[in-house]
């Protein structure tokens, strides 16, 4: 087994499996973290899972040779579960007042609209890190077809809910921050609630499809903010 981890200052290491034969796909990774923090001796310690690495901190009260033990447990890629993922699926309204840059993106790749949409509601995506403000899902699995450099000029403010293309990467803002992606479409939905438990309901791993609605469609469901994602088991 070629995993190698890495000491990153006190009470936290680093798994990296770029160099692990087996270890390719990600989906494996997060077999992984979604096994480790259901056991009930990683209670107290925090899993941050991304495309190659899992980064783990533990408590001072436990040692580095008990965090590695067990490790170990869950490190055999034979021994890993094939069990479903979960796919929550996300009402996206592309209208040019939520996707102010939705023109652009099709100019770019001499699309139509409409192409760029079908484009980007037909995969399923995976999370593959949470990260940059609180809830933002990378996403990969978008089209080679709507592969768009970044914005040369970053915005300011981006509202909540604002889809996005960034690169290789699609995303969602989950709240109103800065942002250099461009922004296609909006989803009515609320992805992160900070006085829930938890305040993001899923994780690297987990899959998004986007499906389009219309603006009536929009407000409809933001007239229902506690109204939650529609979730299944695939696998």
């Amino acid at each position: 087994m070629a995993i190698r981890w890495y000491e990153m200052g006190d009470f936290n290491i680093q798994l990296d499996f770029s160099q692990a034969p087996g270890y390719e796909n990600p989906q494996v990774i997060y077999k992984i973290f979604d096994q480790v923090r259901r056991d009930s001796r990683t209670t107290s310690w925090q899993l941050i899972p991304s495309y190659t690495t899992l980064t783990i901190s533990y408590p001072w009260n436990q040692s580095l040779q008990n965090v590695l033990e067990i490790l170990q447990q869950y490190l055999e890629i034979s021994e890993l579960s094939d069990g479903g993922v979960k796919r929550y699926h996300i009402p996206v309204c592309y209208d040019e007042e939520f996707g102010p840059d939705l023109a652009y993106v099709a100019n770019f790749h001499h699309l139509s609209v409409e192409e760029v949409i079908e484009l980007h509601t037909y995969p399923d995506y995976r999370i593959e890190a949470v990260g940059f403000s609180p809830g933002f899902p990378y996403l990969s699995g978008l089209s080679p077809q709507l592969i768009t450099p970044r914005r040369q000029t970053p915005r300011p403010k981006v509202p909540a809910g604002s889809v996005a293309i960034g690169g290789r990467q699609t995303g969602i803002y989950p709240v109103t921050t800065p942002g250099g992606w461009h922004l296609i479409g909006r989803t009515p939905l609320t992805l992160f609630r900070p006085h829930n438990n938890p305040p993001i309901v899923y994780h690297p791993g987990d899959l998004l499809h986007f499906f389009p609605i219309s603006r009536a469609e929009y407000d409809q469901f933001a007239a229902n903010p506690e109204q939650s994602m529609s979730v299944e088991w695939v696998t």
